[in-house]
């Protein structure tokens, strides 16, 4: 993917000026009474358009994406609140039809495991261990996450880094909107988890919540069984500015469901920050080469 060039964009703007000195005065008075007049905004795939930059979700995700994603994290919360927060998100996950009740229970349960686990503690054959982060990004874009995992044999390699299997592994990665608003990410990797009622059904659910204000409908375009590489749903939106992606992971019941622009339509904003997208849904910056 092209990095932005800025020095191109500075070269244009000199050979644009000069342009300018060079033309008689009454074209250049004439042409600052056309740019001063309304324009239409062009129709051309990888521009949002005013209108629904306004939507909640689709601005959120666009703001994220060109400057959050592109710079990173604007803050970092205080991760003693995050279970108290990931607590009240799970619930909501729940009340939204993301989880069914029995996987809802569960997670609770691992959430507790993880809060009374000492941060920061040497790694040991069978000590549980736990992280918890909490994220703040552009576009008023809220992560939190949690994992828990229990080492196995621990292993020192030449170098002195010590390797191990890991027994038990839980991970809930969570992105959400201020005041209650829509969840833009919901992924949940544990090999237990208890099943779902149908990810389907959770990923309809999924697009109910989102509540976006936007003109149009869903479609769903893939499912599993559509390619035999991947357990997923894809839905598109009419006005070609959001997909939805949900998906199993490799064994068991664990699950991402992620809203994001429409990598079709906005795939040249993302080249033109250098910026890719993973299993999550979540943006990054691409390295370089």
């Amino acid at each position: 993917m092209k990095k932005p060039n800025i020095d191109k964009k500075f070269a244009v703007t000199a050979v644009l000026c000069a342009a300018l000195l060079a033309v008689p005065p009454l074209a250049v008075g004439a042409q600052t009474l056309y740019y001063s007049a309304p324009q239409t905004r062009p129709a051309v795939a990888g521009v949002m358009s005013d209108s629904v930059r306004l939507d909640p979700v689709a601005g959120a995700l666009y703001r994220y994406g060109i400057v959050g994603g592109l710079s990173g994290p604007t803050t970092y919360g205080d991760a003693k609140t995050a279970p108290t927060v990931m607590s009240g998100k799970l619930r909501q996950a729940f009340n939204r039809g993301l989880l069914n009740e029995a996987q809802w229970t569960y997670l609770k349960q691992k959430l507790d495991e993880a809060e009374k686990v000492t941060p920061f503690q040497p790694v040991e054959e069978g000590k549980l261990r736990s992280l918890f982060t909490l994220t703040y990004y552009e576009g008023g874009v809220t992560e939190v996450a949690f994992s828990l995992y229990q080492p196995g044999k621990i292993t020192k390699m030449e170098n002195g880094d010590i390797s191990y299997p890991m027994v038990t592994y839980t991970s809930v990665d969570i992105m959400y909107l201020p005041d209650n608003g829509a969840i833009l990410l919901l992924a949940v990797d544990d090999n237990d988890l208890p099943a779902g009622d149908d990810l389907e059904t959770a990923t309809e659910n999924f697009i109910t919540q989102l509540n976006t204000t936007l003109p149009g409908k869903w479609t769903q375009d893939e499912k599993p069984g559509d390619n035999t590489t991947t357990r997923q749903y894809i839905y598109r939106h009419s006005a070609d500015v959001l997909w939805v992606r949900s998906c199993y992971f490799d064994t068991g019941y664990a699950f991402s469901m992620s809203v994001s622009l429409e990598p079709e339509a906005y795939g040249g904003i993302d080249a033109l920050n250098g910026l890719l997208v993973n299993d999550y849904g979540q943006v990054y910056k691409a390295p370089q080469n």
